[in-house]
């Protein structure tokens, strides 16, 4: 009988780029609302955070301190058993020796841009939730991906698959990837769905994008894929559609939002995230 809401934050630790990596200190929090638009902040009790347990967070530190994450999504599954009602989706690092277990177990299963040069290997991480409150992290790595971004999954009941959208590299550029399994605790490689192609001008690249369904549907699939046009380094979304979850195209007009004025707080980027929910009131 209300909205929920888990949200991604970064401690003050991430602004120490040359000690830490992207995601080392990121957190996901959670929050309700009646009307999903005024939102209540519950101090849960669950994680500790600058030396106390009255906070919101959810997920991050010290559940996941070998892996970090980022661009991370929350979905509920209908065919998981109750214990794993809840799936979360993000970025980490591997390190060490689970590394070293995936170099040997899966040593063709890696994008070109894994190895980032340091100790640390780039990848999908997974973790499971009865509630969405109280989280277990997935021990091994769903797959090894580079995705600097927000990255969607959720289980698609049609295809009997977890279906997901993240940041991919066609020939170096920035684009649109998609993988599917049906097992949630290992994915394949993405395949690009949207890429910088004859359609688009020499300039533009494909960001985020914020992938998810009609209310009330299971196969009404829509996109916000983010455009970001380097020549004047601005960020659009647009809306694309697929009958299948698998082949996209996008719908005719150009983009759906636009960000605003230089000076105004949506100057230069306005993005979409995954959930589209009808509001009260019709």
């Amino acid at each position: 009988g209300r909205y929920r809401l888990w949200y991604e934050t970064a401690g003050q630790e991430h602004l120490d780029h040359d000690k830490y990596r992207m995601g080392s200190f990121d957190y996901i929090r959670y929050a309700e609302s009646e009307d999903g638009e005024t939102w209540q902040h519950p101090s849960l009790g669950l994680l500790e955070r600058n030396g106390t347990k009255q906070n919101n967070v959810v997920y991050g530190v010290p559940l996941i301190d070998n892996t970090g994450l980022h661009g991370a999504t929350v979905f509920k599954d209908p065919s998981a058993p109750p214990e794993e009602r809840y799936k979360m989706f993000h970025t980490g690092q591997m390190g060490g020796e689970m590394k070293e277990r995936y170099l040997r177990e899966r040593p063709n299963e890696l994008c070109a841009q894994s190895h980032t040069g340091g100790d640390k290997l780039e990848g999908f991480f997974g973790a499971v939730s009865p509630d969405g409150l109280s989280w277990t992290p997935l021990e091994d790595a769903l797959i090894s991906q580079v995705s600097d971004t927000h990255n969607v999954c959720e289980y698609d009941p049609v295809l009997g698959q977890y279906v997901a959208y993240c940041r991919s590299h066609y020939l170096m550029r920035r684009s649109i990837g998609r993988l599917a399994s049906p097992d949630f605790r290992r994915f394949p490689l993405s395949e690009e769905v949207f890429w910088p192609n004859g359609t688009n001008e020499p300039y533009d690249l494909w960001y985020g994008n914020a992938k998810t369904i009609m209310p009330g549907t299971t196969d009404y699939h829509i996109m916000f894929p983010l455009r970001w046009r380097l020549i004047d380094d601005s960020f659009a979304f647009l809306l694309a559609a697929s009958p299948d979850n698998v082949v996209w195209s996008p719908v005719p007009g150009g983009p759906v939002c636009r960000p605003g004025n230089p000076g105004e707080i949506d100057y230069g980027t306005v993005a979409a995230g995954v959930g589209l929910v009808n509001l009260p009131g019709d």
